[in-house]
């Protein structure tokens, strides 16, 4: 959930649409909301003390990112059907989180994966001792973070993600020199003995891991694979001779590349796998657009969710919900509680082009759910 699309002015559509400002479809009458498989609300994770030790005051509970319907962002999402606890928290008139925390549980074997990936090139964490294990890497480039430091850590089953932000220099070095002779910077050393941030995760994995465990309703079945997505006459006429890249959605150490370590870190994929997820990449051709598509079984109660955004302005063609801002477009329909969504990319070929192969993808994938399923 890196990038929130923001509105642009809608163009002339080529087909009968109508004006949709909040697209948010009626759910179907078997949606569940998320459930956390933790007995535990945010603020029982990290005593005011601890907070106090960092910061210098006790922070406020902050919203999460928002939710989205992109591909990309709803795989970041999955974590809350997946029985994850997301907490954030910010100090007192910051509208960035200084604190956020996502534990994710039976995440044993994915833990393993992502620590190992992360103490290599090019990440370079550091292992740190706490709990059953641990990794934590810091950076000072982005300015108007100031120092910020990510652990992930295990204890039992429960895998945990936390990312700092505005810490004191305690909790890294600064190599002297900084500098390397071709004028990169040398990696921060972050603090693994005796770090604040490191007391806050090792109190949170305790708790967890403790704690008793609610029943995390998941899918029964999985999204149909890409071959499946567009097999309806619409979308083999869509495809036009091209081949789907992709499949169901599969956590590995490459996972951890398509994605913001400082911004929440790749659970979304272990968690998408386990809910059968399918992500799919249609190539652009000499005369069709390059399409990014996801399936996400289950996954209607995104829209039931506080942080759901979709931007607008938006429009309904037929049963699919599309909108274009910035420099893409992004369209969804639901099709008995599985979410179909697609996303287009307008820089060099118009927000025209983009929109309509966005609409056009997601209407071939609710065909072959419809007519030939």
């Amino acid at each position: 959930m890196a990038v929130v699309l923001t509105s642009c002015a809608p163009p002339e559509p080529e087909v009968a649409a109508e004006s949709a400002p909040t697209p948010a479809p009626t759910p179907s009458a078997t949606v569940v909301p998320p459930v956390s498989a933790f007995d535990l609300e945010c603020d029982d994770l990290v005593q005011p003390e601890l907070m106090t030790a960092v910061w210098g005051e006790s922070l406020q509970t902050h919203e999460t990112r928002p939710l989205s319907v992109a591909p990309s962002n709803l795989i970041d999402a999955s974590v809350l059907h997946d029985g994850a606890l997301s907490c954030s928290w910010a100090l007192e008139g910051e509208g960035e989180s200084a604190l956020t925390l996502v534990a994710l549980p039976q995440a044993e074997a994915a833990w393993s994966v992502a620590a190992d990936t992360l103490v290599a090139a090019p990440y370079g964490y550091a292992r740190a001792p706490l709990a059953d294990g641990a990794v934590v890497g810091c950076d000072d480039s982005i300015s108007w973070w100031g120092l910020a430091c990510v652990w992930n850590a295990t204890l039992d089953d429960v895998w945990i993600f936390v990312g700092a932000r505005f810490l004191p220099e305690s909790e890294a070095t600064v190599p002297s020199p900084r500098d390397n002779p071709d004028t990169s910077r040398k990696p921060l050393e972050p603090t693994t003995e005796g770090s604040l941030v490191g007391a806050i995760v090792d109190n949170a994995l305790t708790m967890l891991a403790g704690a008793p465990r609610a029943e995390v309703p998941r899918p029964t079945q999985t999204a149909p694979d890409c071959a499946e997505l567009f097999s309806s006459p619409s979308g083999v006429s869509l495809l036009d001779g091209r081949e789907p890249r992709g499949g169901r959605v599969e956590f590995s150490g490459d996972s951890l590349s398509r994605t913001n370590q400082y911004l929440g870190g790749a659970m979304g994929f272990v968690s998408a796998e386990r809910l059968g997820y399918v992500e799919c990449h249609l190539p652009d051709s000499a005369s069709q657009l390059a399409v990014s598509v996801a399936a996400a079984p289950e996954a209607d109660w995104i829209f039931e969710q506080p942080g759901y955004h979709f931007p607008s302005p938006a429009e309904h063609i037929g049963s699919v919900t599309v909108s274009c801002a910035e420099y893409s477009c992004l369209a969804f329909a639901v099709v008995d509680g599985t979410v179909l969504t697609a996303e287009t990319s307008s820089g060099e070929v118009g927000v025209d082009i983009a929109r309509d192969a966005a609409a056009e993808a997601v209407a071939a994938m609710v065909d072959s759910r419809t007519v030939t399923g």
